[in-house]
């Protein structure tokens, strides 16, 4: 069903012939009442939800007069993991990851990023926002690390980001990078054998005569 829109100030001056809640008669009709007493229906509303009346005594169709004064709710989304594979110590890496809001039509979800590993030099294209409504899609935030000085080692850990109005509302970013052994020195040792294809001989030779010599 289609309502009226009613458009008023939310801060207007209350009327003082604005009757008390409590002295309404059981099936009186809200509709006429304010027609009648010229109440902004933000007001009037107002009034009733301070009374913390049930509006079905009065009139089974009264639920419109305060569902537009429930927030709707917003549904915190992220991207499951983020991975990094042989990255040379003590460069930097990028990536990212996508927040969504999966709630209701037109809610608006306020997030935070909270938490993320210690290992390496981290920052956010940015780390909270507000606002982001479904019909956006979604939003991009892009990392840079800082790659540990360790080699030859796996680094693990968590990005966390919450609703920042319902904290039970949060996702876990998986993270992970991997560094190799010291390429640079297994290159030259490659190259190093390349140039000389008869160094086990000679080795071997060489070891021959020790033996020779070595009682």
């Amino acid at each position: 069903m289609k309502h009226q829109t009613f458009q008023y100030p939310l801060q207007a001056k209350e009327p003082s012939c604005i009757p008390e809640p409590a002295n309404l008669p059981q099936r009186y009709d809200f509709p006429l009442m304010i027609r009648q007493y010229k109440i902004p229906v933000v007001l009037f509303v107002q009034r009733l939800v301070a009374a913390n009346l049930d509006l079905h005594s009065y009139d089974s169709s009264a639920n419109f007069c305060i569902k537009g004064l429930v927030p709707k709710t917003s549904d915190l989304d992220c991207q499951n993991s983020i991975s990094w594979e042989k990255i040379t110590p003590g460069t930097t890496v990028v990536s990212n990851f996508s927040i969504k809001n999966l709630g209701e039509s037109f809610s608006k979800l306020d997030w935070q990023i909270t938490e993320y590993p210690s290992w390496g030099n981290w920052s956010f294209s940015r780390n909270n926002g507000s606002g982001l409504l479904p019909e956006q899609g979604e939003y991009n935030i892009t990392v840079t690390v800082g790659a540990p000085l360790d080699e030859n080692t796996k680094f693990s850990g968590e990005i966390k980001v919450v609703n920042k109005h319902d904290t039970d509302d949060y996702e876990i970013i998986i993270v992970t990078l991997t560094t190799p052994t010291n390429t640079a020195m297994n290159n030259q040792l490659v190259y190093f054998f390349e140039q000389q294809p008869n160094f086990f001989t000679v080795l071997q030779r060489f070891s021959f005569l020790r033996s020779l010599f070595v009682s």
